[in-house]
Order: structure tokens, then sequence, then C-alpha cells
């Protein structure tokens, strides 16, 4: 509640970019602390930081980990 699906999809589309770009496309490993900074750096561009509690940073990043180590398989 309080924040468009725009916000939301932008934050996750950025999230996603970021992680490419950090991790040069996969062929290097972030860590959870790095994605956690992601999340964190998208969150606030997207004006959802007082919106996105902190369980559901801690699930984003959790499910972004895997997401990231799946991807380097």
């Amino acid at each position: 509640n309080g924040y468009s699906d725009k916000q939301l999809n932008n934050a996750v589309a950025g999230m996603k970019s970021q992680m490419a770009s950090q991790s040069n496309n996969g062929s290097q490993t972030l860590s959870q602390n790095q994605i956690g900074n992601i999340v964190d750096s998208q969150l606030k561009q997207n004006n959802l930081t007082q919106i996105i509690n902190n369980n559901q940073r801690t699930q984003i990043i959790n499910l972004l980990v895997k997401i990231h180590l799946m991807n380097l398989l």
C-alpha cells in the first residue's frame, strides 16, 4: 500500500540492471552485502524506503541472491 506498480517495476528493473552490470553480466559473483546495497539504492531511487519494511527488504535480497547464484551455474 502507498506505492505504484510503476515504482516497484522500476525498482526491480534497476536491481536487475545493476546486478548485471556489477557482476559483468554474471561472470563475477556478487556478495549478499553488494546485492543489499543494490536493493537499498533502488528502493531509495524509487521512493520506496518508507514503503518496503525490513522483512520485505530481506526477502527481496534473499530472492535476488538465489537468482544471482542460479545464473552463475
